[in-house]
């Protein structure tokens, strides 16, 4: 009888135990819950979309474009371009392809790097390494690497968001160790 009082005040204090580590774990990682559970919520929206022939998306957002546009939110007036955007995540693979075959235009690159911006930081750290592996290559200029890094696009620039990711800061460090302009080099260290 003894034997089994300390039993259930063992599990009892383990039980306790495990749900303080459970709340502490939570408060002190609250910020990447929250980026899991939109992380989570955008796959599933994902997976319900019905994507459209993304080559077809990529030559009519081309085709459409200005040629002399003010401010790069004027994509935004592109339904092709807007599909792209809003679904950034169904459409990863296709980007990946397109620049994996290393026959694409400056403004197929361009309009890639606006459209994925809807990515998780972990997605767009991967598209990241693609630019920074295509400027290597000289595939794409370094005004390329630098708008993947810091678009002018929504006033929204997702390395800066996530310069506490220390991946992020990896990628950045990474860049800097390459040949490039002192304004870039300013740039990455003013995202740091």
């Amino acid at each position: 009888m003894k034997n089994q009082a300390n039993i259930k005040q063992i599990l009892y204090r383990f039980f306790l135990f495990a749900t303080a580590c459970m709340i502490l774990f939570a408060c002190t990682n609250n910020k990447q819950n929250l980026n899991n559970e939109n992380f989570s919520s955008s796959r599933q929206k994902q997976t319900l979309y019905k994507k459209k022939n993304f080559d077809t998306l990529i030559q009519t957002i081309i085709k459409q474009t200005p040629r002399q546009m003010d401010v790069l939110e004027q994509y935004l007036d592109n339904k092709a371009f807007v599909e792209v955007f809003d679904h950034s995540l169904s459409y990863f693979p296709d980007v990946k392809k397109l620049l994996a075959t290393r026959h694409f235009s400056a403004e197929q690159a361009f309009v890639c790097i606006l459209a994925m911006q809807n990515l998780c930081i972990h997605d767009y750290l991967e598209l990241c390494n693609i630019y920074l592996a295509l400027y290597d290559d000289h595939m794409v200029s370094e005004q390329m690497l630098e708008a993947v890094i810091a678009p002018n696009f929504l006033n929204k620039i997702i390395l800066k968001e996530n310069n506490d990711n220390p991946d992020v800061l990896n990628f950045l460090n990474s860049v800097l160790h390459r040949n490039i302009s002192i304004k870039f080099r300013k740039l990455i260290e003013e995202l740091k």
